[in-house]
């Protein structure tokens, strides 16, 4: 049996974000480019969250607070995920485990109470360096001090997946709330 659960962020217990905001203005191919290349940056924590909003305002014809006030409209908390946590929680320790710029990600987390939800929280930028990359996952065990062979990692992002498994960690890809529920049964029993 399985001891803790990581849990990514956006794609899982909120809607993916940027994605969809780069789609409202750019293709389907130049929308993932920009997405890459900015979204890259503020992951790791090259540009601080105000310059994140900048580069993509100089993409898009939209003030900085703008992008901001924009891209906060496309989060949408996957509640009843919340809620199965929130059971989770009450017997395996939970954390989480996003790619993200620390501010945004953080008033998502207030705003939305969701802090209650995860024993500790790790963040791309703040940490600088991003899933899928191996080190994020070495970071996190060591932080933790879990044996991957304890944890089991839930995320949409097959990549992700894979660099957790290439740390040890068991993966369960996040494709809905029925399908993760099941997975996870069969790894921790009823939630």
């Amino acid at each position: 049996m399985k001891k803790v659960v990581f849990f990514d962020f956006f794609g899982v217990i909120s809607s993916e974000v940027a994605p969809f905001f780069f789609r409202k203005y750019f293709s389907n191919e130049e929308a993932d480019k920009i997405k890459n290349e900015i979204c890259s940056l503020g992951d790791i924590g090259e540009i601080i969250e105000e310059d994140f909003y900048k580069k993509i305002s100089e993409r898009v014809e939209l003030t900085p607070n703008q992008v901001a006030k924009e891209l906060q409209g496309f989060v949408h908390i996957n509640e009843q995920l919340v809620e199965m946590i929130k059971s989770i929680k009450q017997k395996y320790p939970v954390y989480l485990l996003s790619n993200a710029v620390s501010g945004f990600l953080r008033r998502i987390l207030e705003n939305n109470d969701l802090y209650q939800l995860f024993d500790k929280v790790f963040i791309s930028s703040e940490m600088k360096i991003a899933k899928p990359n191996k080190e994020f996952f070495e970071y996190v065990l060591k932080e933790t001090g879990v044996n991957p062979q304890d944890a089991v990692f839930v995320d949409d992002n097959p990549n992700n997946i894979n660099g957790a498994k290439d740390c040890g960690i068991e993966g369960i890809l996040f494709v809905g709330n029925q399908d993760f529920e099941q997975k996870f049964t069969s790894y921790f029993g009823k939630i």
